[in-house]
């Protein structure tokens, strides 16, 4: 969602390892040029090296630490500032391991017809409205309906709220979906209890991500 971030923070951690050789080659040319250090590598002292060393580190922090420090804690400070449905949005849409190796075996972005779902142990990951409102129609064919979120809390409108409340939906709270598995369709899948730490295999017949 925010990859202009992603692709501003690469290219700031590029800049600063460039920045750190052309620092440290500009404090070589100087300590030479103002006697500093002998321009021979062979006649530097001990004294000469611990010199060049504290030069060195001094720059370094002035002229590269100090920015890099101060971007550190820009972003940080922009990252605490983000809802916490934004710093979660990556979680809950996230691809997940087996997605797209068991797309249309199982794996499904859109439900277009109810019928195929009859009966079937189908799993609706939590991705908005969208999915809540999906996973309350697929119950109306299936008693097997699960509803997984990582939050201890489905948020959604009042409206839906009720209507989950008073579905046959099942909610598993505080969970992330770690992979689907399956030979040549979609059998099991990986779950993480997010509140233990634990992860355990739920057998489901499909799996349900709205994008």
């Amino acid at each position: 969602q925010h990859w202009n971030i992603v692709v501003l923070f690469v290219v700031g951690v590029i800049l600063v390892s460039i920045g750190a050789i052309l620092v440290y080659l500009w404090v070589v040319g100087d300590a030479q040029l103002t006697g500093l250090v002998p321009a021979t590598l062979g006649l530097w002292t001990m004294g000469h090296m611990v010199d060049f060393t504290l030069h060195l580190i001094f720059w370094e922090l002035l002229l590269i630490g100090v920015p890099a420090i101060i971007g550190a804690v820009v972003g940080w400070q922009w990252w605490k500032r983000l809802p916490d449905e934004e710093k979660k949005a990556d979680d809950r849409t996230g691809c997940v391991v087996g997605q797209d190796e068991f797309l249309d075996k199982g794996v499904w972005l859109a439900v277009d017809n109810l019928k195929e779902f009859e009966d079937q142990r189908t799993l609706v990951l939590h991705t908005g409205d969208e999915s809540v409102q999906q996973a309350l129609e697929l119950s109306d064919v299936s008693d097997r309906v699960i509803l997984l979120t990582p939050e201890n809390s489905v948020v959604t409108t009042p409206d839906l709220e009720e209507q989950l409340e008073n579905s046959r939906v099942k909610i598993l709270y505080e969970s992330r979906l770690l992979e689907i598995r399956g030979e040549f369709e979609v059998e099991k899948v990986l779950i993480l209890n997010l509140d233990e730490d634990e992860d355990y295999e739920l057998f489901v017949d499909a799996v349900v991500i709205i994008e």
